[in-house]
């Protein structure tokens, strides 16, 4: 065999045997999931697009044997951003447009996942999710009332935030999706690396930042938050969905900004550390350093500090 069809074959039975294991040994599959697009990638790399696609394809056919449509959700899920990253190292792409790349085919595998689950099993995975933590509360509620009879209120709260779930659904999925995406670029990159491949990196977290324009839109949609939208109306949907993703984007920005500044002053990156730390255990932090991220957005402070040498 010619060494293209070895590399071909070798990627195949790896992805293969990866994706096996996550379907079927769902405890392990969690942590191996962000290898499975791994041997793709590789391939892809190596050799190019065209190849990657039609070791994604014969994937594809190979699997529909077993799981029918199923497979095409899986090839989007976990084939196609393989060959995906493959092809944006092999043109030394930045890392964020490599994430952003990856991102969108995971999201489109995500929800077509979601809506597969819906249309041929009949399951809604979020109702179903709502469903078991209704009877965890249920169960609770017995205890709750033995306990503290005056403590119906907290029983309530939790039934709330379990019913809120279906409202932010759109959130979570994107979410996974990046974080999956995230993880899965770590890896590729990592063992790509270790095989000898220059692969570009992430530049360094106290530089991440995001365009001036989030501002506005986070200003925009923390006004309409304060309307009172009809519940289920798709403008309530969207403010609900969109605040807290920039939160987060804010979070980040100001988060960045507390690295560069310590990194700016010489001091050790234990500091900053810690500050994480105190915002994971304390909210309080978490608010402060989102005010940090639009401050350091909205006037430019690592700009003006760089500047003021």
């Amino acid at each position: 065999m010619t060494p293209i069809w070895k590399d071909t074959i070798k990627a195949l039975l790896t992805y293969l045997v990866l994706l096996s294991s996550v379907l079927f040994f769902p405890f392990i599959g969690i942590i191996l999931a962000v290898f499975v697009p791994v041997p793709l990638a590789w391939l892809t790399y190596r050799h190019d697009w065209r190849q990657g696609t039609i070791t994604a394809l014969i994937s594809s056919l190979l699997l529909s044997f077993i799981f029918g449509p199923f497979s095409l959700i899986f090839t989007i899920l976990f084939a196609l951003p393989g060959v995906l990253m493959g092809h944006f190292f092999k043109q030394k792409r930045s890392a964020f447009s490599v994430l952003a790349g990856v991102g969108l085919s995971i999201t489109a595998g995500v929800v077509l996942l979601y809506a597969g689950t819906n249309i041929f099993l009949n399951i809604d995975p979020v109702q179903s999710f709502q469903t078991a933590m209704y009877e965890s509360v249920e169960t609770s509620e017995n205890m709750i009332d033995v306990m503290d009879p005056q403590n119906g209120m907290l029983v309530e709260e939790m039934k709330s935030s379990i019913d809120y779930i279906s409202v932010i659904a759109p959130f979570i999925l994107v979410m996974i999706s990046v974080s999956y995406s995230f993880l899965v670029q770590l890896t590729s990159g990592h063992i790509l690396r270790k095989g000898g491949h220059e692969i570009v990196r992430f530049p360094p977290f106290r530089t991440w930042g995001f365009p001036k324009e989030f501002i506005w839109y986070y200003l925009v949609i923390l006004m309409l938050s304060f309307v009172t939208f009809e519940s289920g109306s798709a403008v309530f949907i969207a403010v609900e969905n969109l605040l807290p993703l920039l939160h987060i984007i804010m979070t980040i920005q100001g988060l960045a900004f507390i690295f560069f500044y310590f990194n700016y002053k010489g001091r050790s990156i234990t500091w900053p550390v810690i500050i994480v730390i105190l915002a994971v255990l304390l909210p309080i932090f978490l608010q402060l350093i989102r005010i940090l991220g639009i401050i350091d957005l909205g006037f430019n402070l690592r700009e003006r500090m760089q500047g003021s040498d």
